[in-house]
């Protein structure tokens, strides 16, 4: 019974020993909250319009529309996006969700992307001020992605690809107002 008791005491011992050392070595999320604070002037409703080019030969007008909220407390923030053709039938041409995070280990951003088509990037993200960028390297060259707040307080995007790095070619660009 003694041995039992002394057992059972020394596995609460263990157990209570790694829990606080657990707790003290827990990243707290207010350097993430910080950090995300740089990202916040995407906070809110944005509707605009914009253009991509689906092929070499053929670019589309939309009519984008960007929803962004701060989630769990300032931690992570939430993107939808979706860009509709202005060709009068109302086709969806983009259809995307994103995360925007606070790496404590890596201390960078971090943009998880989701696409209606199954597709998912994992990227980082650089941030400035009133600027978000990010992109990664796909077989075909490298893709990036810069959202500027303009001095009239508009979203304005770019998407660029590079083929070898040094040359850079608009595939992309819109033109949002907040609206909420």
């Amino acid at each position: 019974m003694k041995k039992n008791i002394l057992l059972l005491m020394q596995i609460f011992l263990v157990i209570g020993v790694f829990t606080l050392s657990a707790k003290a070595q827990a990243p707290s999320p207010a350097m993430q909250i910080e950090e995300m604070k740089k990202v916040n002037f995407l906070i809110g409703e944005w509707r605009g319009e914009g253009w991509i080019r689906l092929t070499q030969n053929n670019r589309e007008t939309v009519k984008q529309s960007e929803t962004v909220q701060s989630k769990l407390g300032g931690v992570t923030m939430v993107i939808e996006g979706l860009g509709k053709s202005t060709d009068g039938k109302e086709r969806i041409v983009h259809n995307a969700l994103a995360v925007i995070s606070y790496d404590i280990q890596k201390k960078v951003h971090r943009v998880s992307t989701y696409q209606a088509n199954g597709q998912a990037i994992e990227a980082e993200a650089k941030v400035g001020n009133n600027t978000l960028e990010w992109g990664f390297k796909s077989e075909r060259g490298t893709v990036r992605f810069t959202i500027k707040l303009t001095e009239k307080g508009e979203w304005n995007e770019v998407g660029d690809f590079s083929p070898d790095g040094k040359d850079w070619f608009k595939f992309m660009e819109m033109t949002l107002q907040r609206v909420k």
